[in-house]
């Protein structure tokens, strides 16, 4: 059986707080099981993946060694949520699989810092 979707971001909160923690270190998520989760729920959806953002902000580097700066605006709104998915849909081949790593790169690359 697995945690449940708040046991994981309790966990993911907690281990961004740890000084040097890795996203490849606080996250196990795949970026297939966060897709069926939002067909599932569009608010538990709209939370993990705002969790997941807020998780990453205190997170030096991603598993790719790229740094996530944090400029999404949290928490996300539904529509902000579709546009995430949408981003994450629409270019498979930045998918790494890894959901940390894909929410980053959405977020990112949809609210680039200035």
């Amino acid at each position: 059986m697995s945690p449940s979707p708040r046991k994981v971001l309790l966990v993911l909160a907690m281990l961004a707080a740890v000084p040097g923690a890795r996203a490849a270190d606080i996250s196990g998520a795949m970026t297939a099981d966060f897709l069926v989760q939002c067909q599932s729920s569009q608010t538990a959806c709209r939370d993990f993946a705002s969790d997941m953002l807020k998780a990453l902000t205190g997170a030096p580097a991603l598993a790719s060694g790229k740094t996530y700066r944090g400029c999404a605006p949290l928490p996300l709104s539904l529509p902000q949520t579709g546009q995430l998915l949408e981003r994450i849909l629409s270019r498979p081949q930045e998918a790494t699989g890894n959901a940390a790593e894909d929410i980053a790169v959405a977020a990112q690359a949809i609210w680039p810092c200035r």
